[in-house]
């Protein structure tokens, strides 16, 4: 049977290591609440006496929600580079994030030196996974990385869609104001995809709409927009964006007659500004010609 500490001995030292999900808090409340914890805390212990404590964060959390005094721990050893080792050769997929993975394995490498090559080996991995992961850290701030780890903005939105974007000079100011502009609000990997395509692309405006703060509106109509097939030609994107043009502007003659009041609500406004400002500047290209 798994030993028994006071909740107050234990060190968090590494709890901003770890993702935070609040659902999964919520369903983990639910259990211990009705049976207990079972799963013991995976940590090291130091002379402190504490216990530094390296996974079980969450049930850790619950418990002081429930005003347990003594949670159930299991310790390997009383230094914490064993203790990362065995929590990344232990881990699977489903345990710890590719982030989580990076924060321990930069710790090795740069806190206690060991290089690539001998934390593959003890690690059971290849140098590619351990550099791969090493170097995600290298390419966020502290601040883009705090977002991620409190499940504001997607990891995997960050690896997939944004960090093809880390490796364009002059390009990192734009990522953090993006990464700013769409946390918290729940987007979709899919959403956050729609989103940056239209903030990195071409169109000014709609980028500053982003900047503004009007996401909601700029998705609704980005994937309200009739997209071409990615092989369409120039014309063919012309004649999709001139449809979609044609068919909103109706839409929004259709409204002003019925209701023009409701163009001179601060967030219609600001957005029917963007719309009057974009036809000026078409007027003016047509002119030119």
């Amino acid at each position: 049977m798994d030993p028994q500490i006071e909740c107050c001995q234990i060190d968090l030292r590494y709890e901003s290591y770890r993702m935070r999900n609040s659902n999964v808090e919520k369903r983990l409340l639910f259990s211990i609440e009705q049976q207990g914890i079972h799963t013991p805390l995976f940590g090291v212990s130091s002379s402190d006496p504490r216990f530094i404590l390296l996974d079980g964060f969450k049930r850790y959390r619950v418990a002081q929600k429930l005003s347990i005094a003594q949670v159930p721990v299991r310790t390997v050893g009383n230094d914490v580079v064993p203790g990362f080792i065995t929590l990344l050769r232990n881990d699977t997929s489903s345990t710890l994030t590719v982030l989580e993975q990076a924060s321990f394995l930069h710790d090795l490498h740069t806190a206690y030196h060991l290089s690539f090559s001998e934390i593959a080996r003890r690690v059971n991995h290849s140098i590619s996974w351990v550099s791969m992961r090493i170097n995600l850290l290298s390419t966020m701030t502290d601040a883009i990385r705090e977002k991620i780890l409190l499940g504001k903005f997607p990891l995997r939105s960050y690896m997939y869609t944004l960090a093809p974007f880390t490796r364009v000079k002059n390009k990192a100011g734009d990522i953090r104001k993006f990464i700013d502009a769409t946390s918290g609000k729940g987007y979709s990997t899919r959403d956050i995809e729609i989103l940056s395509r239209a903030f990195f692309g071409e169109d000014r405006k709609v980028k500053e709409q982003i900047l503004l703060g009007n996401t909601d509106w700029t998705l609704q109509m980005l994937k309200n927009e009739p997209n071409p097939v990615p092989e369409a030609t120039d014309s063919d994107k012309i004649f999709h964006a001139l449809k979609s043009c044609r068919w909103h502007t109706a839409q929004l003659l259709k409204y002003y007659r019925r209701r023009p009041e409701l163009f001179l609500e601060a967030r219609n406004a600001i957005v029917f500004d963007f719309v009057i400002n974009n036809c000026k500047d078409i007027a003016e290209l047509k002119g030119k010609e």
